[in-house]
C-alpha cells in the first residue's frame, strides 16, 4: 500500500468534505431487513430515494397484529420521497396521491438508525474512531481498501449534550480511487433494538453505481406533479382541530367517557382544497389504574392507506355490530398478539368501526373488552350525531 492507514483516512475524511452530493443504488441488509432503493444526497442535509423493494418484519408484523403500518410492504415499494431540507414529500405515482410531513421522514429501515444516503460519519472519521488497516477487497470489479473501526467512546456526556455510538465495531471499503464508501458493515451495539433483532450478525449498507456529480436542486423538490392530490400532515391541539376538520366533530363524548387526549394533541392530513381529510388521536382514560385504557380513533372523510387496511381487514375477519344508527364491524385483535408475544405481554386490544355520513371512523381500545368498547362507540356516535 502507497499509503498508511492514518494517512488513507484522512483522505477520506478530506474528500468527504469537498462531496457535495451523490446518487447511488443503496442496498441495507441487517437479518430479515432487505431494503434497496435509489438515494440522492446535496448539501446540507437534502435526501430523495424511490424504492425498489422493502422488506422488514417489524412492519409486517406491526400490520399483521394491528393494521398498525403506516404504510405496508407493499406500499412503500415504488414509493418516491424526498427531504428538502423542511420538510418531506411521500408520492406515489400508482395513486398519484402525496403526503407531505414535517421535518425528515424517509421511511429508514433499521430501528434507531438513519441508514439512507447517510455517510456523515466520515466528517468525524478519525476523531472519533480508533483506526486499523483490515486488507483490500475488489468490489463491483474496482479495488476497495478497507478500514477496521471502533468508537473511541462509546458513550460522551457534556453539559447540553449527549453522544452515543450505537455500534460495537464497523468495517468499510472504500473505493481505492474515489475514497467513496462501497460497504459498510457494523454491529450494533447490545443496548439497542437494532441488536436485539439482528443479534451478533453485521449490518451490511452497500453502495452500487455511484454517481459523485452533485444532484440538481430540482431533484428535491416537496413540490406534487401536477394533477396529483397532495395532504399535508400536521400536529394540532384539540380545539384547534375541530376548527379545521372539513367534517362534524366533537371531543366531548370522549370527555365525558372519562378519556383525555394524550398531550392534547393529534395528527390531522388535509388535502390543499381543505375538503378531504383524516386524523388520528391517542386518548387515554383519566382514572387511577396503573396502566388505564387507551384509545386510538382514527377518522375521516377520506380513507388513508392504513384506514382502507383496516376496513378490509374489519370486513374480512370482523363480526357485524349494530353502532347507533350505523352497522359497523368489530374485532378482537388479542388473539393475534397471544400468538406473537408472551402471555405476560399479553393485552386486550379490540377495534371496532362503522361510517355515518361519508365519516370513517376507526376506534381502537387497548384495555377495554369487545362490550365495553361497543358501548363507548354507541356514545361517541350519538354524540357526533348531535355536534
Amino acid at each position: 500500500m502507497s499509503t498508511s492507514t492514518a494517512e488513507f483516512a484522512r483522505s477520506v475524511v478530506d474528500a468527504f468534505r469537498v462531496l457535495d452530493g451523490f446518487s447511488a443504488t443503496q442496498i441495507v441488509r441487517a437479518g430479515p431487513i432487505q431494503v434497496t432503493a435509489d438515494v440522492r444526497f446535496r448539501r446540507p442535509n437534502l435526501c430523495a430515494l424511490e424504492i425498489q423493494s422493502y422488506r422488514s418484519p417489524l412492519l409486517e408484523l406491526e400490520e399483521r397484529i394491528a393494521n398498525g403500518a403506516e404504510f405496508s410492504e407493499e406500499e412503500l415499494t415504488g414509493l418516491s420521497i424526498t427531504y428538502d431540507g423542511r420538510v418531506s414529500l411521500l408520492f406515489d405515482p400508482r395513486t398519484s396521491v402525496g403526503i407531505e410531513k414535517p421535518s425528515r421522514f424517509v421511511a429508514e429501515p433499521l430501528p434507531g438508525v438513519q441508514a439512507f444516503a447517510e455517510i456523515g460519519f466520515l466528517d468525524a472519521l478519525t476523531h472519533d474512531f480508533l483506526i486499523r488497516d483490515a486488507g483490500e477487497e475488489t468490489i463491483d470489479d474496482r479495488p476497495a481498501r478497507l478500514l477496521g473501526l471502533k468508537p473511541k467512546h462509546f458513550y460522551r456526556s457534556y453539559l447540553l449534550k449527549t453522544t452515543a455510538f450505537p455500534i460495537r465495531r464497523a468495517v468499510v471499503a472504500f473505493d481505492v480511487d474515489t475514497l467513496f464508501p462501497r460497504r459498510i458493515q457494523f454491529f450494533p451495539a447490545e443496548n439497542t433494538l437494532l441488536f436485539s433483532l439482528v443479534g451478533s450478525d453485521p449490518v451490511t449498507i452497500l453502495y452500487r453505481q455511484v454517481r459523485l456529480e452533485t444532484p440538481d436542486t430540482t431533484a428535491f423538490s416537496a413540490s406534487p406533479m401536477a394533477g396529483s392530490r397532495l395532504f399535508r400532515e400536521s400536529a394540532l391541539a384539540g380545539d384547534e382541530l375541530v376548527k379545521v376538520l372539513p367534517f362534524p366533530f366533537s371531543l366531548e363524548p370522549f370527555l365525558q367517557a372519562g378519556f383525555h387526549l394524550l398531550n392534547d394533541s393529534s395528527t390531522l392530513l388535509l388535502d390543499e382544497e381543505g375538503e378531504r381529510g383524516y386524523c388520528t388521536l391517542i386518548l387515554r382514560s383519566e382514572g387511577e389504574e396503573a396502566d388505564p385504557p387507551a384509545l386510538t380513533l382514527r377518522v375521516g372523510n377520506y380513507l388513508s392507506r392504513n384506514m382502507s387496511r383496516r376496513k378490509k381487514t374489519l370486513a374480512e375477519t370482523g363480526e357485524v355490530v349494530q353502532i347507533g344508527d350505523s352497522v359497523g364491524r368489530v374485532l378482537d385483535r388479542s388473539g393475534q398478539w397471544s400468538r406473537n408475544v408472551s402471555a405476560a405481554s399479553a393485552r386486550t386490544l379490540t377495534e371496532v368501526s362503522w361510517t355515518h355520513d361519508e365519516l370513517f371512523w376507526f376506534l381502537t381500545a387497548d384495555g377495554l373488552d369487545e362490550e365495553q368498547l361497543i358501548a363507548l362507540a354507541t356514545e361517541i356516535a350519538k354524540g357526533q350525531a348531535t355536534s
